[in-house]
């Protein structure tokens, strides 16, 4: 999954520039809010964290292809059967496709890897895991767009696995 993710991003960034510019191209960086419903052995817990992101894209033909990287913090702190649970950092890689519907809309699908480190029981182990969803992002200026997302993370370390369903709300600058 690593190397295709990595693949994909390389053929992103070696593309020509013979294509038409689409109003989403380029280097970007951005914040997200989110909240993030998580599912452990039938325990549930919801929680707010943040996130920052950078990422590239462009546009051939109004079909978007992208790629962006993650860092999400803090995030989860539950009692699984009578065990602490908690997530402190995680981060990963995304690919994304999309659509562009006019010049201010985007909408997209992703898929990539997820790592995360958790505290479970007072000893900090690390889970991995894929990410999926789909997400819409308006240009509010030329260089300014806002995004909405919704995501699930599915992480798994041994026998623990972590459902985690994230509704996001950013902003992204463009360069």
């Amino acid at each position: 999954m690593k190397k295709l993710i990595i693949a994909a991003g390389a053929l992103v960034l070696a593309s020509a520039p013979a294509f038409a510019d689409g109003a989403f191209d380029g280097f970007y960086a951005g914040v997200d809010g989110l909240y993030s419903n998580t599912k452990i052995d039938g325990e549930k817990d919801g929680s707010f964290s943040g996130r920052v992101n950078a990422g590239y894209g462009k546009t051939y033909s109004k079909i978007y292809l992208g790629g962006e990287g993650n860092l999400d913090f803090s995030g989860f702190d539950m009692s699984v059967g009578g065990e602490k649970i908690k997530k402190d950092l995680g981060y990963g890689a995304t690919g994304r496709l999309g659509y562009e519907f006019s010049p201010r809309y985007l909408g997209y699908g992703l898929v990539g890897y997820e790592r995360a480190d958790i505290e479970v029981g007072g000893s900090k182990e690390t889970f991995n895991g894929i990410r999926f969803g789909a997400g819409v992002e308006t240009k509010v200026q030329d260089n300014i767009s806002v995004r909405t997302e919704v995501s699930q993370s599915r992480l798994k370390n041994d026998d623990v696995t972590i459902k985690d369903l994230k509704s996001t709300v950013g902003l992204a600058i463009r360069f």
